[in-house]
């Protein structure tokens, strides 16, 4: 109920931004997206027989709005993720009915995140973040819900699409562990779903997959980072002189080039690994409860992003569905 209230604020929220639905502009990478479903639907193989920015899983998104007529891919593709933010609505009153929350703050958690859209601008449909940030959120559902297998295999695709969702792996696991829940058969199940999304690809384009990793791990301090803004501001207050470089990988990027972006870069990837730990030790040492665990969920979530040396605007989708719960 709470999210059928919701659903016409969140179509709406979709459509105001610019870029919104049924709007003609693009934004963001929507159009490359549908260049690499055009291809796989042309016979190329990805990764073999052209570059992919994106790990395999995306182009579950990618590829139906493709098998649509020439002109109608942008379309296509704001209407499958307008779907995807219908969704969600319904997970999130999912976790939140487990959780056994008041109908106040049901309601204000559904319809923030059903307001997110007008907050984070034309990223919410014109990239595909809200497809494993769904999925993550889905995958908390099902612990939860005590579907414990298919919350394992739900955050395989998730980490399939997004390696992100690769962050939330070891709290699950401890979950689990500490509610007297087998491991083998739900970490069995992700590694299932895994290898069903990934393997292929890797078999037919092991080289250029491998390639498409290191371009993403490898890029530099991004312009738009936590580190990089620090020393943006100190060079509009005249105490250093950032130079911004195109990212040295074939990954898209713009980055700050030199030997303190590099040191700041090295130094917020300990950070963004210590804030993922941090939490996963709070949670170990806290009460086992429903309640924590979403409250771990989400600072994993927000520590592996701050601290993040390459960050995008569309990444704050991943929080949408998960900090309006605590």
């Amino acid at each position: 109920r709470a999210a059928a209230v919701a659903a016409p604020v969140y179509l709406l929220a979709s459509v105001i931004p610019p870029g919104g639905l049924f709007r003609e502009r693009r934004f963001r990478d929507v159009g490359l997206y549908g260049d690499y479903g055009q291809a796989l639907l042309d016979g190329r193989v990805p990764y073999r027989d052209f570059f992919v920015e994106y790990p395999p899983g995306g182009f579950l998104v990618f590829t139906p709005p493709a098998l649509l007529p020439d002109g109608w891919y942008l379309h296509a593709f704001k209407v499958l993720m307008a779907f995807v933010g219908l969704a969600t609505l319904v997970v999130v009153g999912l976790i939140l009915a487990r959780l056994g929350a008041s109908p106040r703050r049901l309601y204000a958690a559904v319809l923030a995140v059903a307001a997110a859209p007008l907050v984070i601008g034309p990223v919410s449909l014109n990239t595909y973040d809200a497809f494993p940030a769904l999925l993550v959120a889905a995958s908390l559902a099902a612990l939860l819900w005590r579907r414990d297998s298919l919350a394992l295999a739900l955050l395989a695709v998730a980490f399939a699409a997004k390696l992100y969702a690769a962050a939330l792996v070891p709290l699950f696991a401890v979950w689990l562990w500490r509610t007297g829940r087998t491991l083998a058969r739900p970490l069995a199940a992700f590694a299932v779903a895994a290898l069903v999304l990934v393997g292929p690809f890797a078999l037919l384009g092991w080289d250029g997959l491998v390639e498409s990793v290191r371009a993403q791990a490898g890029r530099g301090l991004q312009i738009e980072s936590l580190g990089a803004a620090v020393l943006l501001a100190a060079h509009r207050l005249g105490i250093y002189d950032a130079e911004v470089v195109r990212g040295s990988t074939a990954a898209l990027t713009r980055d700050l080039g030199g030997a303190l972006p590099d040191a700041l870069a090295f130094a917020t990837s300990v950070a963004q690994v210590a804030a993922v730990a941090l939490a996963l030790l709070l949670f170990l040492r806290a009460r086992s409860s429903g309640e924590r665990l979403t409250v771990a969920t989400a600072a994993t979530l927000a520590g592996f992003l701050v601290f993040a040396r390459f960050i995008s605007p569309q990444y704050l989708v991943w929080l949408v569905p998960i900090v309006p719960l605590v």
